[in-house]
């Protein structure tokens, strides 16, 4: 559909672009929703989550990765206007934002997956200048230890509680769905069975 609709570099970059200024509504209201202390539907009680709108928090979490590579490939792109430079900044600011979100959102399947999205920036530095790479390298981490003071205790504990049930095998009950799963894949890897 993308190669449909875009089918030029420049035009393919608009979309690009549009899909993290709509991104960043998300973040904005998910930062809204922290601020005015509206959380999100919880499976357990004593975590707050928070995320825009009536959006699961991980699902968000899955749309706010995406816009992560996308918001970095598009920084690293060298415009000349001064539209292009107002737009380099915002998106190298998105990826400590999303990420942010995905701490209120206590997402433990977003952060896994940010994690990935992340090693992408990390294998882009090679192409910056040792100066560049180490100016932006320093701006984010700091953006991240400056976010970190306004991450919930809550969201904190549960990404903690999920850490443990990585260790015991439990995936909040889901362990042994995805087993039995994998073993009917295992037996049936073609066809299925349905």
């Amino acid at each position: 559909i993308i190669w449909d609709v875009y089918n030029t570099s420049e035009k393919l970059k608009i979309g690009l672009q549009v899909y993290i200024l709509g991104a960043y509504v998300s973040v904005g209201k998910t930062i809204y929703n922290y601020l005015a202390g509206i959380t999100v539907y919880a499976t357990h009680a004593t975590y707050d989550r928070y995320a825009a709108g009536d959006f699961n928090a991980n699902e968000l979490s899955l749309i706010l990765v995406i816009g992560v590579p996308i918001a970095w490939y598009l920084a690293m792109s060298k415009g000349k206007s001064k539209l292009d430079q107002v737009l380099m900044i915002i998106n190298y600011a998105y990826p400590p934002l999303a990420l942010f979100c995905i701490f209120l959102g206590a997402s433990r399947g977003g952060l896994v997956a940010i994690s990935i999205a992340f090693l992408y920036i990390l294998g882009s530095f090679t192409r910056l200048k040792i100066m560049p790479r180490m100016v932006i390298f320093m701006l984010l981490v700091s953006s991240l230890f400056a976010l970190q003071p306004f991450i919930p205790e809550s969201s904190l504990k549960r990404i903690s509680h999920g850490i443990d049930e990585l260790n015991t095998g439990n995936f909040s009950s889901r362990g042994a769905i995805w087993l039995q799963g994998l073993t009917v894949f295992v037996e049936h890897p073609l066809i299925g069975v349905g």
